[in-house]
């Protein structure tokens, strides 16, 4: 069972995550809450796909959960079968971001996107374009969406993206 304290320290890991500078930290996912009144989601920040896996399968259910209830030893245990359905690859794929996001809508909560920082600068994907869009101020030209983050623009970015969905 987990203690407040260990639960307390999950709580510290995950929000230290949505602190750290994506240039620092390349590998991220956009997590939050999917709650009727409120939607927040906001990006958090890791070294490594693996260190993002960890991380996600052990604190979102404490984020969520009380600790020492049966739905959290089973939200849990589904989110540590995905995830160690993964290893030793580690690879973030579509699927896996897929089957990741039905075990944690079960408790209100989501995982809209995960990539590198890399990916936000200069992908082709929906999210992501979407993402550049956003930061230009002109969700509907496209010509701004597919265009990559320019070094010039790389700071203001990283500030756009700390504050993104909050």
């Amino acid at each position: 069972m987990t203690t407040e304290a260990e639960a307390e320290a999950l709580r510290e890991r995950l929000n230290e995550a949505g602190q750290r500078d994506p240039r620092e930290f390349p590998v991220g996912a956009f997590v939050g809450d999917t709650y009727p009144i409120a939607t927040v989601f906001v990006f958090v920040w890791f070294g490594s796909s693996t260190d993002l896996l960890d991380t996600l399968a052990e604190c979102e259910p404490v984020l969520h959960l009380d600790p020492g209830t049966e739905e959290y030893k089973d939200i849990l245990a589904r989110l540590t079968a995905v995830r160690e359905s993964q290893r030793p690859h580690d690879e973030l794929t579509e699927t896996l971001r897929g089957e990741f996001d039905a075990v944690l809508s079960d408790m209100e909560a989501g995982l809209r996107w995960w990539g590198t920082f890399d990916d936000l600068v200069a992908g082709e994907g929906e999210f992501e374009r979407e993402l550049r869009a956003a930061f230009r101020d002109d969700p509907e030209d496209d010509e701004l969406a597919g265009r990559a983050i320019s070094p010039d623009e790389a700071d203001e970015f990283v500030g756009f993206v700390a504050e993104y969905g909050i």
